[in-house]
């Protein structure tokens, strides 16, 4: 009994006034993943989808607690498809300077997977999301994707998929717009595949 008040006496004393402090403080920056789908068909095509800033592997932002197979996996059946199991080929790191509200660092992870089943569809008319999918081979894709450093990661991985890529970019701001892209660390390996 003795050992029992003791433990919610430390939790009083130490617990609460943190979670306390904790809620008082407004979150200055929402610290996030980018997870990316390199989904290839039988044909080697990948799939692209073509957003207002341009062509782009599909995506989803995580924020939430949910698993990465089943996050992806989600992905694909939005999409239509089934998916063979993903494979992790590079995680590279964020870093936003010049946004005093966001301090963290943002990830984006790049998985590989195969098509196993299903046809791509589009997005409705009236519901958030692409413009269009499409199956592209990888020439026409080098040429469709024309956002930096999208393209340098997925051909990063495409190229070399022997390994698991990493690489660190700094996004420079001035009056919260983006002026620049920095390569801070340019790709290395994380480890073999």
């Amino acid at each position: 009994m003795k050992a029992i008040a003791c433990i919610v006496m430390w939790v009083l004393a130490v617990l609460l006034p943190v979670a306390g402090r904790a809620a008082d403080q407004p979150r200055s920056y929402d610290n996030y993943t980018i997870q990316r789908l390199i989904l290839l068909n039988d044909k080697n095509e990948i799939l692209l989808e073509k957003h207002p800033a341009g062509w782009m592997t599909p995506s989803l932002r995580s924020n939430r607690e949910v698993s990465t197979l089943a996050a992806l996996d989600d992905l694909a059946e939005k999409m239509g498809v089934s998916i063979t199991q993903p494979r992790l080929a590079a995680i590279y790191l964020y870093i936003f300077d010049g946004l005093p509200d966001h301090k963290g660092a943002s990830f984006r992870q790049h998985y590989v997977a195969h098509l196993k089943s299903g046809t791509v569809r589009q997005t409705e008319k009236d519901q958030a999301g692409p413009a269009e999918r499409r199956w592209v081979s990888l020439a026409q894709a080098r040429e469709l994707i024309d956002m930096d450093p999208l393209k340098r990661e997925t051909f990063q991985v495409l190229d070399h998929p022997e390994k698991l890529w990493g690489a660190t970019y700094v996004l420079k701001f001035k009056d919260d717009k983006m002026q620049e892209i920095e390569v801070a660390e340019d790709f290395y390996p994380l480890g073999d595949q």
